[in-house]
C-alpha cells in the first residue's frame, strides 16, 4: 500500500514536470455489482495532460494516471497515446496501458495493453467519432491456490466505440460501448454501456457525470447485467 502511494505520487509529479495541458480530477461513485453481492463504493484520484512537440505539430502525446480506491479493491493505471497523424478530420494514435489491481485477501491482477486510437471529426465540431482497439495481456495472482497453480494468465483484445457530441455553452455528450474502462480489464470480454455529460464552468473547472451498464460472463450461461454504476466527478484544468 505505502509502495503503491508513493509510485503514483512520484509518477504524477514526474510526467506533471513536462507536460502542457493538465488536469486534476477527483470523482466519487458506484461499482454495480448484484443483488447477491451488494454494490462497491469508490473514489478516484486522476491526472489528465497532453504535450505537443514543436518542432512536429502533428505528434503529441495524451497522458493518463489514475489511483481507484473501493471497499473492495485497489486500482492503478497508467495510459499513454502518441498521436502521429493529425489531420483536419481525423487523429491516429497508438500507445499503451498498463493496470494493477489488488482485490483485498483474493487475488493481484495486472493487465498490458497495446492500443490503437482514432478520433473522426474535425475539432470542437458539433459530432466527432472515436474508435479504440487493442490487444491485451492479463495476468493474475490468485492467494487461495497452490503454489504451483497460483499464477494464471490470459491474452485478448478489447474496442471502444463513442459518439461525441459537443454543445454550445461547454457541454459534452459522450456515449457508446466498450469493453475496458479505466479502471476494469475483463477477461474474457464484457461489454459496458455508457453515457456521460460533462460541462465546462468558469474557465478552470469541469463537472462530470456518467451511468454505466455492465454485462459480465455473456460467454457463459451464467450472464447477468450489474446494476448500473453510477459517477460524479469534479476536474480542475490548470
Amino acid at each position: 500500500m505505502r509502495r503503491l502511494a508513493l509510485f503514483f505520487c512520484f509518477f504524477f509529479l514526474s510526467i506533471s514536470a513536462f507536460s502542457e495541458n493538465e488536469k486534476l480530477g477527483f470523482s466519487l461513485g458506484t461499482e454495480g455489482g448484484t443483488i447477491y453481492k451488494g454494490t462497491a463504493v469508490s473514489g478516484e484520484l486522476n491526472f489528465f495532460n497532453s504535450y505537443r512537440f514543436k518542432n512536429n505539430k502533428n505528434l503529441y502525446l495524451e497522458n493518463f494516471c489514475g489511483l481507484q480506491v473501493t471497499n473492495k479493491c485497489i486500482d492503478f493505471t497508467n495510459e499513454n497515446i502518441c498521436f502521429f497523424l493529425e489531420k483536419e478530420k481525423v487523429s491516429l494514435g497508438s500507445g499503451f496501458i498498463t493496470h494493477f489491481d489488488f482485490l483485498y485477501g483474493i487475488d493481484f491482477e495486472y493487465d498490458l495493453l497495446l492500443n490503437l486510437k482514432s478520433i473522426f471529426g474535425k475539432k470542437n465540431a458539433l459530432y466527432n467519432c472515436l474508435l479504440e482497439l487493442n490487444l491485451s495481456h492479463k495476468g493474475m495472482v490468485i492467494y487461495s491456490l497452490p503454489v504451483h497453480h497460483k499464477y494464471l494468465f490470459e491474452n485478448g483484445f478489447g474496442l471502444n466505440f463513442c459518439n461525441i457530441f459537443n454543445f454550445p455553452d461547454e457541454w459534452t455528450l459522450n456515449f457508446g460501448f466498450r469493453t475496458w474502462e479505466h479502471y476494469k480489464y475483463s477477461a474474457p470480454l464484457n461489454f459496458t454501456l455508457y453515457v456521460e455529460l460533462e460541462k465546462k464552468f468558469l474557465e478552470h473547472y469541469e463537472i462530470t457525470t456518467g451511468i454505466y451498464f455492465r454485462y459480465l460472463d455473456q460467454n457463459s450461461t451464467t450472464a447477468y447485467l450489474e446494476y448500473p454504476a453510477f459517477r460524479l466527478g469534479f476536474i480542475y484544468i490548470f
